[in-house]
């Protein structure tokens, strides 16, 4: 899992992981300090990312 800070998205600390295999792709997130978590799975093999940072958006606000 990484830990990232996420200025764009409030900066805040993010522990998450991402991943994309045979036509599927993933990502689950969590804001310890908002206590927010956020988990996307497809069933196609385009990245997530953006769907998941939307999320986390919206549930901080």
């Amino acid at each position: 899992m990484e830990t990232r800070l996420h200025p764009k998205i409030g900066g805040g600390r993010r522990i998450w992981h991402n991943g994309r295999t045979g036509g599927f792709a993933s990502y689950v997130g969590f804001d310890p300090e908002r206590r927010i978590g956020v988990v996307v799975l497809s069933g196609t093999a385009r990245s997530v990312d953006g769907t998941a940072a939307t999320q986390f958006r919206t549930l901080a606000t």
